[in-house]
């Protein structure tokens, strides 16, 4: 038997008709269910500005699905992303020169808690990494301004 691209039937009716039919074979099963590479070039590209549930969600606003038909979750950008060698938010940014908390507070001499107080009061830039609300920062030069300790001078009695 000799393997070929298409099925060929035959087919014979009640009346005694006959008719020969071609179709060609569907994709090998594995292949069926790979994600387009569309799809993955997308993935990669939203990937630069956005967390796993955001490019899920992004996904699906421009109609895109899993090879299943599902709407794309976290999860799912997640698996396709370690599985086709795909750097997650975290790589990218520190490759962008993005420290981590402890960094920054080990650079200016103040706990990791300054450090988020600082982001959280607008003072340094950070950037969320992943869908728990986790910061990388852009290093500042200096310690910001607003978090010096301040003077208070007396005046002399």
């Amino acid at each position: 038997m000799q393997k070929a691209d298409v099925i060929l039937a035959h087919i014979r009716f009640k009346g005694g008709a006959t008719r020969t039919v071609t179709v060609p074979l569907p994709p090998p099963f594995t292949q069926s269910r790979l994600t387009p590479s569309a799809t993955l070039a997308v993935i990669d590209q939203l990937l630069e500005t956005s967390t796993d549930a955001e490019v899920a969600a992004q996904l699906n606003a421009q109609g895109y699905h899993t090879v299943a038909g599902l709407p794309f979750q976290a999860m799912h950008v997640s698996q396709l992303r370690r599985a086709h060698g795909l750097k997650d938010r975290w790589t990218r940014l520190r490759e962008a020169g993005m420290q981590t908390a402890a960094e920054i507070a080990v650079r200016f001499e103040v706990t990791d808690q300054t450090v988020w107080h600082w982001y959280h009061r607008g003072w340094i830039t950070g950037v969320r990494y992943n869908d728990r609300g986790t910061c990388l920062f852009v290093p500042p030069e200096t310690v910001p301004v607003c978090s010096r300790p301040r003077v208070h001078y007396r005046k002399p009695s």
